[in-house]
């Protein structure tokens, strides 16, 4: 893992989709923003998404940790984030629309990349 880890130079904000719950307003709730490392790649893909849409990615995340698909990520620290309780409010926030871990070639540890 040490190998894997030790490129995460960067910080994001992360926020996970609180369940299926919505506001009185059918907006979703969302957990509290954690701060984690990254490493942020900005680049045009085409994915294969869930539902086996194809999809355009504009950036490809590698993470410390299991991310959600619906979750939104912020490239920056919790300082810098303008809103807390509405992520998708901010500039430069983004959606992740697919997520996928590989394991390594020992098989103990895995490399996670969240598409957005």
């Amino acid at each position: 893992m040490r190998t894997l880890t030790r490129v995460l130079k960067q910080k994001a904000v992360y926020w996970a989709k609180a369940s299926a719950n919505f506001d009185a307003y059918g907006r979703p709730q969302w957990a509290t923003a954690t701060q984690i490392k990254c490493r942020w790649e900005e680049c045009l893909e085409e994915i294969i998404d869930a539902n086996n849409i194809r999809r355009m990615s504009t950036a490809r995340v590698f993470v410390d940790r299991e991310l959600a698909v619906g979750g939104v990520l912020f490239l920056g620290t919790l300082s810098q984030v303008s809103d807390l309780s509405n992520p998708k409010s901010n500039n430069q926030s983004f959606e992740i629309i697919k997520f996928s871990r590989t394991p390594t070639l020992r098989g103990k540890h895995w490399q996670q990349v969240a598409y957005l």
